[in-house]
């Protein structure tokens, strides 16, 4: 699906104005998601009525010169529709061959990338921008049907490309179960690894911001030179999302690089993890239990400073 703001783009509304409705100009293009008027001999103004409740409801209102043939405004636009749909579908393929699939050819990937323009040939990153709390706002927003699901998916896409524009950052992504998935071009030196540190903060906080309901947080993994690897660095993403779920103090981004021990704890099988707790957690625990003290807590500390006593 396209947005409003890609739509505006097309050749044949290069003369339309917005005069109405503008707060929904983020919103996917489906169903009755706006209006177009050619203004001329029979509708010569819009009617300030009109404006008033397009602006209450947030529906899109455009002006547009007669002599712009609206046959013309709706093939184009079905056409940027389904060319959109094609190049999202071609996209997912494409990052799910090299994000869960071995890489056999990696020219071929790097060819296909730049049919998106998309440069493969530097180091790149996986960050997963994770949704938790997604079922319960999909009831809530009374989300039944799978299109709907879809629609709201697309949305958050696009609130995501939004900030990517603004950030000047060329990224591919993909909407994976309960996560949206990105490709992130990063380089050698430590500023531009920030950098997508700080992007992701910004997509975080976009979210939270559009979707107050939705628990968002991303994992980013580690900057990558081989396709080969780069598989490796969206497994990292995952890991280091993981600490979202237990975290007291939530933070927008998790990385990788920064997970200290826990980074041994997740190569750590589960039931060894399972058979440390109880020979030394638990024993705390209830020992805390029983004299209110809060030893668990203090050595949770000790591990979050990577052993930083000070």
């Amino acid at each position: 699906m396209v947005s409003y703001q890609e739509i505006l783009k097309l050749r044949s509304l290069a003369k339309s104005k917005p005069v109405a409705g503008k707060t929904g100009l983020d919103r996917m293009v489906q169903n009755l998601a706006g209006l177009i008027i050619n203004l001329g001999p029979y509708i010569e103004t819009i009617p300030e009525e009109v404006i008033e409740l397009a602006d209450l409801a947030c529906f899109p209102v455009f002006e547009l010169p007669w002599k712009v043939k609206l046959v013309e405004v709706t093939q184009e636009i079905c056409s940027c529709i389904v060319m959109k749909h094609l190049e999202e579908r071609s996209i997912s393929d494409f990052m799910e061959q090299l994000l869960l699939k071995p890489v056999e050819d990696a020219e071929s990937l790097i060819q296909r990338a730049l049919a998106f323009n998309y440069d493969l040939s530097s180091m790149q990153q996986v960050a997963i921008v994770s949704l938790r709390g997604l079922p319960e706002y999909r009831q809530k927003q009374g989300i039944t049907e799978e299109q709907g699901m879809i629609v709201l998916k697309m949305q958050l896409k696009q609130q995501v490309r939004m900030v990517l524009v603004r950030r000047g950052k060329n990224c591919l992504s993909m909407a994976w179960m309960d996560t949206l998935v990105l490709l992130m071009p990063s380089g050698k030196k430590t500023v531009e690894a920030r950098q997508n540190v700080v992007i992701l903060a910004a997509v975080v906080e976009a979210l939270n911001t559009k979707f107050p309901d939705l628990s968002v947080a991303a994992g980013l993994g580690k900057r990558v030179e081989e396709l080969c690897d780069v598989r490796q660095s969206y497994l990292q993403a995952h890991k280091a999302l993981r600490l979202a779920n237990f975290k007291r103090n939530s933070r927008p981004v998790y990385v990788y690089e920064q997970l200290g021990i826990y980074k041994l704890l997740f190569d750590i099988p589960l039931e060894k993890l399972r058979s440390y707790y109880e020979e030394i957690i638990e024993p705390l625990h209830e020992y805390d239990t029983r004299y209110k003290m809060d030893l668990v807590s203090s050595l949770f500390v000790y591990f979050e400073e990577n052993g930083n006593v000070v």
